[in-house]
């Protein structure tokens, strides 16, 4: 059975990531061999129509194109090695803080699941705030170690508003309905 799914072409295991490569796991192999290239890693995630962040090992970005790098809010020079914590404060939905352990990437890098939609709030330093879903999912070598984890993100915020606001119509209206009966 074929699908489409974020500009993957999907049939069964096979995946088609914008015509460079053909299994998962070639997809893998690029982006281990590309892990020591940042710069060619970069220009790889640019190509990609959705925000984009690799994090190596330990836990740092070390490449992300610009629609995540907008997100993350760094617009000016590299993101190599960045820890996805400096520059921002993130927190649940709830408003928790979220520790680096409870981020998608470091989660995925140390349970080796995928995990998908997460939602967060990253507040920036001068007090702007964006509402985040990302899915991540480890990246192995071709010997089944995790080696590295991919991002995907998305700002969600416009829609979370949006749906605040569908919400609060909605109680004020079966207010108004159960004042008149």
């Amino acid at each position: 059975m074929e699908g489409r799914v974020s500009g993957v072409a999907q049939t069964g295991k096979d995946r088609n990531l914008w015509g460079l490569v053909g299994r998962e796991s070639q997809w893998d192999e690029l982006i281990v061999t590309l892990l020591g290239y940042p710069r060619q890693l970069t220009r790889l995630l640019e190509l990609a129509p959705v925000a984009l962040a690799v994090a190596d090992r330990q836990g740092r970005i070390v490449a992300a194109n610009l629609p995540a790098r907008q997100i993350l809010g760094h617009l000016r020079g590299t993101v190599h090695g960045l820890n996805p914590l400096s520059g921002a404060q993130l927190y649940t939905l709830e408003h928790k803080v979220l520790s680096a352990e409870e981020l998608p990437l470091i989660e995925t890098l140390t349970s080796g699941k995928t995990m998908a939609n997460y939602e967060f709030i990253i507040e920036y330093r001068n007090g702007d705030q964006k509402i985040v879903a990302a899915t991540a999912r480890p990246v192995y070598s071709s010997q089944g170690e995790i080696r590295a984890a991919v991002a995907t993100l998305a700002d969600i915020t416009d829609r979370k508003i949006a749906e605040c606001k569908l919400g609060n119509h909605k109680r004020h209206l079966e207010e108004a309905i159960g004042e008149k009966t």
